[in-house]
């Protein structure tokens, strides 16, 4: 018998439904994994990229600036002014101490900086300057046995290695009359510095007008 060209549609085998069904479910598998694959590549991709500690770019930011840039307020301490000195203030020197030390005028009175506190002056007196100030609280004390007039004690204040000179403000706290044997006063004395240095002064006290100073530094 000659085999037909085609097999009839009521010939060929048919599907199951079973067969129809685990098709589709082993379709929507393999999509289901290949969509699972890409999520994850892209989490990857994702947290790799934003991971702060293998990036070279913050790796670089984590850098210690401290090694290279300058300590903000830094400022050159000046260096003593030895004893007879008169070079850098203009008098002869008689003593250099420390901030915190005590200074004795030969024969005559005591003297110690009390406090060097940062303040600032608004400029409202003619020749007084607006901005960065520093207020110098003195305190000097007779050890002499009669009275001393102090009226004529002055002070000054230097900043900077250069010593650059301080420019006064006016006060009404400052030391004025004269000390009893063994009394003690205390004044305030204003002078414009910058913030940067107001850790690098130099207070020069001097007792009268042409006597040796004593430098507090």
């Amino acid at each position: 018998m000659p085999v037909p060209d085609s097999t009839p549609s009521d010939l060929r085998p048919r599907r199951r439904p079973d067969d129809r069904r685990r098709s589709r479910r082993t379709t929507a598998a393999v999509i289901g994994a290949a969509s699972v694959l890409a999520v994850a590549a892209v989490v990857g991709t994702v947290v790799v990229n934003g991971s702060g500690s293998d990036s070279p770019a913050n790796a670089a930011d984590t850098k210690d600036w401290s090694e290279v840039a300058p300590t903000a307020g830094a400022t050159e301490t000046p260096a003593p002014l030895p004893e007879g000195d008169t070079g850098a203030l203009g008098q002869e020197v008689s003593t250099t101490v420390g901030l915190d030390e005590v200074a004795t005028f030969p024969g005559s009175i005591q003297a110690r900086i009390v406090s060097v506190t940062p303040t600032s002056t608004d400029g409202g007196r003619v020749g007084e300057l607006s901005g960065d100030a520093v207020d110098v609280r003195l305190e000097l004390v007779n050890v002499t046995g009669e009275a001393v007039a102090v009226d004529s004690v002055a002070v000054n204040v230097f900043y900077g290695a250069d010593r650059t000179p301080a420019t006064p403000a006016d006060s009404d706290a400052v030391i004025r009359g004269s000390l009893e044997p063994g009394a003690s006063a205390t004044g305030d004395y204003v002078f414009s510095v910058p913030a940067a240095s107001a850790d690098a002064i130099s207070v020069v006290v001097a007792r009268d007008a042409g006597s040796p100073v004593v430098v507090f530094q």
